[in-house]
């Protein structure tokens, strides 16, 4: 419009451009991304001239609000509403979290909008719709036989056939009593998740003295890799006949607990090689619950250490929790928190129906596979893997589980528990558990004010390190390769990232500017991953984390709080 050539009349048009541009309907990615090239020539034309350092984080940090207010400014006035929101925030959100705000509402938008009748509070009906968005009920149909068509001959009962007769093999004595009583125990222990891991002292502590130690396990890294290390696994280390078998059961889903920083995989092999290389373990089994608990032993378990492990899942995908309140099966009514992850719940019902005497670890880990992979269609179900001595499989479980005289009479093997099972994502199962909670606290009261606070600042956290690792992505890699690099999946048998150390350190980098990645946060580990096999600079990523977050943390996710998770 002005343009004589000089830079002033180029610069007065970009911030022209910049103030005057409009979504006009164009994706949002696509309005920011335009937006984004106008900023980056003005960067180039007008260099800030600054000396002083603190002087220029000040005026870069203004800079910042400049494009988020073009970013707002330019929205289309379906928008308007977010646009508030954002302004209204104490302090004004960062570049990258004001994008994926607003990218995230354009994706739920059609459904927000669409409620009808009396809402009431806009904040309720906002969380609820977006909670059935994120922790929807999922069904898992049963893919094997229909038990109602099943009958005995033994005993003229249906639902069940001679070989699983509890009348002529024996009736355990476990009932619902007992497994409400632990289960209440375990919910008392860890508010949101009453997690299944820890059971199993519960599940075979009859015999453990005798045939091994079983040691539950969760919390911070350092008590982690403490118990382990300083396990008692034999009298004398010189004597081969005091050597035990050991299961180690490790539950990584757990909020209640201290557990910062987390686990990393290269930390917990070089524990086992020590602790094998010290001979003071016959053999040890590991049963890992977690969201992509293969990333912990892939490309990196060893199998001359004579440890066999299974994780819930592998490296890339989520575990699933169950006994969920207004699930299938349902825990009981005064539970508001799901009882356990599919891989625990089918290891240990496995363990309560069987002899264990007379099963094997092979024949245990395809009945856990086949349910938790919900009859290998994967539908709302997790690939059970392992790793290390495999050879260890073709032993009775018994030698490391302990053994129950109820079961004795119970079959090894062949007898199917409860295949339809919903389940919930377990990275949301934690929103679920507050929005129980927020439902069955008093209207009115402080507390139901407090819960749904929490819920909503939970959410919006969320949205913040999605969209926060979506910008870092363009910043690193451009936006074509933005999102394809951060969720690159290396081949089968390498470990996910080759640096650990740079893992650690890019993760730390990520949360000192945009706040802690909590449990949910740990999906992006693979992104950071990717980042170190990619050649970033701590430089470079630190830059981008700037240029991302813009030094935006709320006092409840900074890390100085919530601890750091490397």
């Amino acid at each position: 419009m002005y343009y004589d050539g000089s830079d002033e009349s180029q610069i007065f048009e970009l911030c022209y451009k910049a103030t005057h541009i409009k979504q006009s309907g164009r994706p949002i990615p696509l309005y920011f991304t335009k937006l984004k090239s106008i900023w980056q020539e003005l960067d180039k034309r007008r260099p800030i001239k600054m000396i002083c350092a603190a002087d220029i984080k000040v005026r870069q940090e203004e800079l910042v609000k400049d494009c988020v207010y073009d970013f707002l400014a330019g929205l289309d006035d379906r928008f308007d509403k977010v646009c508030s929101d954002l302004l209204r925030m104490k302090p004004l959100p960062g570049l990258g979290e004001s994008f994926a705000y607003v990218r995230r509402e354009a994706q739920r938008q059609t459904t927000m909008l669409g409620l009808g009748g009396d809402v009431g509070d806009p904040s309720v009906a906002m969380v609820s719709k977006a909670l059935a968005i994120i922790t929807p009920r999922i069904p898992r149909p049963s893919v094997i036989e229909n038990k109602d068509a099943l009958h005995c001959k033994f005993c003229n009962g249906n639902r069940h056939t001679e070989d699983t007769c509890f009348k002529k093999h024996g009736f355990p004595e476990w009932n619902l009593e007992r497994r409400k009583q632990l289960k209440a125990e375990w919910a008392a222990r860890r508010p949101g998740h009453a997690k299944t891991a820890d059971a199993g002292v519960g599940v075979a502590s009859v015999a453990a003295s005798e045939f091994g130690d079983i040691t539950p396990v969760s919390g911070n890294t350092g008590l982690v890799l403490s118990l382990v290390s300083q396990l008692s696994l034999s009298d004398s280390s010189e004597d081969a006949s005091n050597l035990k078998t050991v299961l180690i059961v490790f539950d990584v889903h757990d909020p209640g607990m201290p557990n910062m920083p987390f686990l990393f995989g290269k930390d917990l092999i070089e524990v086992l090689k020590k602790k094998h290389a010290s001979g003071s373990y016959k053999e040890m089994v590991i049963y890992v619950e977690a969201c992509e608990s293969g990333s912990v032993f892939e490309g990196m378990m060893p199998d001359d250490l004579n440890i066999y492990v299974t994780t819930a899942s592998n490296a890339e995908e989520s575990s699933w929790g169950t006994y969920c309140p207004g699930m299938e099966p349902a825990p009981p009514p005064e539970y508001i928190t799901c009882l356990g992850d599919l891989y625990s719940v089918s290891w240990m019902e496995d363990s309560e129906t069987h002899n264990l005497q007379k099963e094997t670890i092979e024949q245990q880990y395809q009945a856990v596979k086949d349910r938790t992979s919900n009859y290998n269609t994967y539908n709302a179900g997790s690939h059970v893997m392992e790793y290390g001595n495999k050879s260890i499989k073709a032993e009775r479980v018994y030698l490391y589980q302990g053994f129950d005289p109820a079961t004795e009479n119970l079959p090894p093997d062949n007898f199917h528990l409860d295949t339809h099972m919903d389940v919930v994502n377990q990275r949301d199962a934690d929103l679920l558990f507050l929005w129980q909670w927020y439902k069955k606290s008093k209207d009115g009261s402080e507390k139901k004010k407090e819960i749904l606070q929490q819920i909503k600042e939970t959410m919006m956290h969320r949205v913040h390190l999605d969209g926060s690792m979506d910008m870092i992505g363009v910043l690193l890699f451009g936006l074509e390769k933005g999102s394809s690099t951060l969720g690159s999946v290396r081949a089968s048998g390498l470990p996910i990232v080759d640096d650990w150390e740079c893992l650690k350190s890019m993760v730390r980098l990520f949360e000192s500017h945009c706040g802690s990645l909590t449990q949910y946060g740990m999906k992006h580990m693979r992104a950071f991953a990717n980042i170190c096999n990619n050649g970033v600079s701590q430089a470079a990523m630190e830059d981008a984390c700037m240029a991302a977050c813009s030094g935006h943390i709320s006092r409840q996710w900074n890390p100085s709080k919530q601890g750091y998770s490397a």
